[in-house]
């Protein structure tokens, strides 16, 4: 069981029941961009990391980018990780290494709470004393969304890295920062992240199906609602919004500007659909360094 949830940590780290949906009013099915930055023209399209068969074939125009790129961005590179590695970083970052347990970090209605979801979920309470709060969320979403019937191995950036054939793979981020940032939050964002996961489930995945849609349709504006609604006002939700989106948007949209900028070429980027959406996402970042850039 837990080598079976380590091996999705970094698709999970990044944070998604698709059926036939029609095209915004914007004109274009998904969440895809393109740029043109100095001699190199730059795709982005936003993923959904774990899928379902029904999501492909992905449409004509967005494979047709794919297959002329010199290279393809992502977060993490989850076709090559290697698994044992994955497992050893994920202990020592996530599970207590100081004799303490979940329990001992929780208060005690918010501990009994999960202990009633991981219930639900079939699995056993032992296996998630060991973890810190913000891996407990991580597990509790990686198989609720199992049970909804979605797949790591049909996420769209998983999709892509599958057809790679003489395209270069260049990772944004790495295993090893994705895991920095969520173990470094404090104890009350972390719990913070938990009750809202907590939630998410309570819903039956309602949220999740609309918002998935609404990729599907290339719906930005209420992809982009749903997912502020996520982080209501709050000390904790805004330092994780933060830190989870607008900082790491920045330096996203800096890693391609300078890549697409310093080396000509055509680069197709799949990075996780929030990060692309609204003023601080990727390609309005872009823009506002004075990129052409528009819906493709």
């Amino acid at each position: 069981m837990m080598r079976k949830f380590f091996k999705s940590i970094p698709t999970l780290l990044l944070a998604s029941l698709i059926v036939a949906s029609p095209v915004s009013a914007q004109g274009k099915s998904h969440l895809v961009w393109k740029s043109s930055i100095g001699q190199s023209t730059v795709y982005l399209m936003g993923s959904i990391h774990f899928g379902l068969p029904s999501m492909y074939p992905l449409p004509e125009r967005i494979m047709s980018a794919f297959e002329s790129s010199d290279a393809l961005l992502v977060e993490v590179d989850i076709a090559s990780v290697d698994q044992n590695e994955t497992i050893a970083l994920v202990s020592n970052a996530g599970m207590y290494q100081d004799g303490t347990t979940l329990q001992d970090h929780l208060p005690s209605a918010q501990f009994q709470r999960l202990e009633r979801a991981i219930t639900q979920l079939g699995l056993p309470v032992q296996l998630m004393l060991p973890q810190k709060p913000w891996l407990a969320v991580l597990t509790l979403s990686a198989i609720s969304v199992e049970l909804q019937g979605f797949s790591e191995q049909l996420g769209v950036d998983r999709y892509f890295l599958d057809r790679v054939s003489k395209q270069q793979v260049i990772e944004i981020e790495s295993l090893e920062q994705q895991l920095a940032l969520l173990s470094g939050f404090s104890d009350k964002e972390q719990q913070w992240m938990l009750t809202q996961t907590l939630a998410e489930l309570d819903d039956g995945g309602v949220a999740l199906r609309e918002m998935v849609l609404n990729w599907q349709s290339g719906d930005e504006p209420a992809f982009n609602q749903l997912t502020i609604e996520e982080f209501p006002e709050g000390k904790e939700s805004d330092r994780i919004f933060k830190a989870m989106f607008t900082d790491r948007n920045r330096t996203m949209a800096e890693f391609v500007a300078k890549l697409a900028g310093t080396k000509p070429g055509t680069y197709f980027v799949v990075v996780g659909a929030g990060h692309l959406i609204g003023s601080d996402g990727v390609p309005a970042l872009l823009k506002k360094r004075g990129y052409s850039i528009d819906r493709y």
